[in-house]
């Protein structure tokens, strides 16, 4: 069988779950004779997509220059046209789009897709969207591409049943599938030695429902009375002058630490040197960092909702996101409990045993079987 896939996620993504997934069922399709594939692309700056390096890519100069802006625009719109080219000449069996752009309903004719749901975060918690016209605009685009795909594949089954509750599909054109682990083992760990001997970890995105201003609001009073703990923040874009001042008004201004993640044997290392790792989103469609910091034997405390519980299992120690005091209780639980914290480690370990790339890749193959018979 042939599979056409899409560059759209590698424009949008250096880093990132989905462009991780995408490629990750890409470098298994390598080996595998039943399958072929096709990735029409031009251009793309994503690290998985150029470790991968199943073709030469365009390359640009690093840095900044003279009319990079412009010529980045002019690659990202040549994989638009050599994608709908390929469409086009329909030289192929499945197509697998991997973000929610209908872009191809007019180029696709008669051949099935498959989607590949990993959340439905802006149905689930609407509040958080109200003024954002591109969310909203995507919950249409969103649905219109679930409502016609010839399959449908969950990456949890919270997200599988959001499907259900927000769109009109038959469960039984839904495909339960989960990623597999996003750290490949070995993974080579280095110590960092500008970082605190204590401190609590918050990775990824701050903003809306990734509930960071209530989370921050919920330690203060934990990093003002131990002289020894921190808070390290990671990943995400520089903290904004808002955050900045509720940092300052809460009186936690040095006891917070803003760091960027560079590498992989970086990011591991923030989380083998953490106290604990903290995720107190509201929503997520399945959790990569619950499965980063199993690897990187980190304790976990997290959010009770959505596929926390599901993914995570016993080796968290929950709280209620909307909660504050149950989101310092929690943390308070897990800093001061080396006894605890060893059992996390334990309980971690064997649950990100369950999650492997090869299943992943496994029964999506399962998936475009059922859809050409």
């Amino acid at each position: 069988m042939k599979v056409l896939f899409d560059p759209k996620i590698f424009e949008l993504q250096i880093f990132g779950g989905i462009s991780l997934y995408i490629t990750k069922i890409l470098e298994i399709f390598l080996q595998d004779k039943e399958v072929d594939f096709e990735l029409p692309v031009v251009y793309s700056d994503n690290y998985y997509l150029k470790e991968l390096d199943i073709k030469k890519l365009t390359k640009i100069p690093q840095g900044d220059f003279p009319f990079k802006r412009q010529l980045t625009k002019f690659l990202y719109s040549q994989n638009n046209v050599k994608t709908i080219n390929t469409l086009k000449k329909q030289n192929f069996d499945i197509f697998h789009p991997t973000y929610f752009d209908d872009y191809f309903f007019k180029h696709i004719k008669n051949k099935p897709y498959v989607l590949t749901v990993h959340d439905m975060t802006n149905e689930a918690v609407p509040e958080f969207f109200v003024f954002d016209k591109f969310a909203n605009e995507t919950i249409k685009i969103k649905k219109k591409l679930i409502e016609n795909a010839s399959r449908i594949i969950a990456i949890s089954e919270n997200t599988r049943q959001d499907i259900l509750k927000f769109c009109n599909v038959n469960e039984e054109k839904i495909d339960l599938i989960y990623h597999g682990n996003p750290f490949d083992k070995p993974q080579e760990f280095i110590w960092l030695e500008e970082l605190p001997e204590k401190y609590l970890l918050f990775i990824g995105q701050r903003a809306k429902y990734k509930n960071f201003y209530s989370f921050i609001n919920s330690i203060a009073e934990l990093l003002k009375q131990d002289k020894d703990l921190y808070l390290v923040v990671t990943g995400g874009n520089d903290f904004n002058k808002s955050e900045i001042e509720f940092i300052k008004a809460l009186g936690i201004k040095d006891k917070v630490i803003k760091l960027p993640v560079q590498s992989h044997e970086q990011l591991l290392a923030y989380y083998k040197q953490a106290t604990c790792f903290v995720f107190p989103s509201i929503y997520e469609g399945f959790g990569f960092p619950l499965l980063e910091a199993f690897q990187s034997e980190c304790p976990l405390v997290c959010s009770n909702t959505s596929s926390f519980p599901e993914v995570a299992g016993e080796g968290a120690v929950y709280f209620d996101p909307y909660d504050e005091i149950s989101m310092k209780n929690a943390v308070s639980k897990i800093i001061y409990d080396k006894e605890l914290q060893n059992s996390l480690i334990q309980k971690g370990k064997k649950q990100v045993e369950k999650f492997s790339w090869e299943t992943t890749v496994k029964k999506t193959k399962e998936t475009y079987k059922k859809v050409l018979q």
